[in-house]
């Protein structure tokens, strides 16, 4: 099985692609700690603009 990638289920989390929830139910997760501050902490973010223009002329 392949190491987990921290910060790839952190960006699906931020990203709103993945609940906390369904993060912490994943075999390659492994939840130490309060989930539920994982939650407040993404509460506080804004959701992504799409729009947003990484790259400018």
């Amino acid at each position: 099985m392949p190491a987990p990638d921290a910060a790839q289920a952190l960006r699906a989390a931020q990203c709103r692609r993945m609940t906390p929830a369904g993060l912490a139910a994943r075999d390659t997760v492994k939840v130490v700690g309060d989930i539920g501050r994982l939650t407040e902490l993404l509460g506080h973010l804004g959701d992504p603009d799409p729009d947003f223009a990484i790259v400018t002329p």
